[in-house]
């Protein structure tokens, strides 16, 4: 499974290199893996609700780091909760504040995206479109109809 914003070594990183292996191990790297996915297609379907996706390193590095820290912090969070259910070991992780507080502001930095709070700057925004729209041309003067009445037409 390809992933574009965060790797799991950004995730270990942010959780101060815990111990994520193939298997033997409180949390193992499928794990991990799942859980960056759908932290990825979560932030994706917001974030797409402003911006055209998808917003790369190579087009957009400053709105591409937004929305990387944004996954790491909830993938950390993610993996914190489950070592902290899962282990007695995991309480010397972190604290619950530090916990809350990880998923907590990546929340908020995807509730300011939504309300244009924090701009994903250079990454190109959706056009505001207008549900009054109207497709009537009657008063265009080119407007010809194609229908003559009283006229063998065909």
């Amino acid at each position: 499974m390809s992933l574009l914003y965060h790797s799991e070594a950004d995730v270990k990183a942010e959780l101060k290199n815990i111990d994520i292996q193939a298997s033997g191990t409180i949390i193992i790297t499928s794990q991990v893996a799942g859980y960056m996915a759908a932290t990825e297609a979560r932030v994706n379907s917001i974030i797409s609700r402003k911006y055209v996706l998808p917003i790369t390193d190579a087009l957009y590095p400053e709105a591409f780091a937004i929305i990387k820290t944004i996954c790491i912090k909830l993938s950390a969070g993610r993996c914190e909760q489950i070592l902290r259910r899962n282990s007695a070991e995991a309480n010397n992780a972190g604290d619950g504040t530090r916990l809350r507080s990880l998923i907590k502001e990546a929340e908020d930095m995807l509730e300011d995206i939504l309300k244009d709070n924090l701009l994903l700057t250079g990454a190109t925004r959706f056009k505001a479109i207008s549900s009054n729209v109207s497709f009537d041309t009657s008063g265009q003067a080119s407007n010809s109809p194609t229908i003559q009445k009283g006229i063998k037409q065909w």
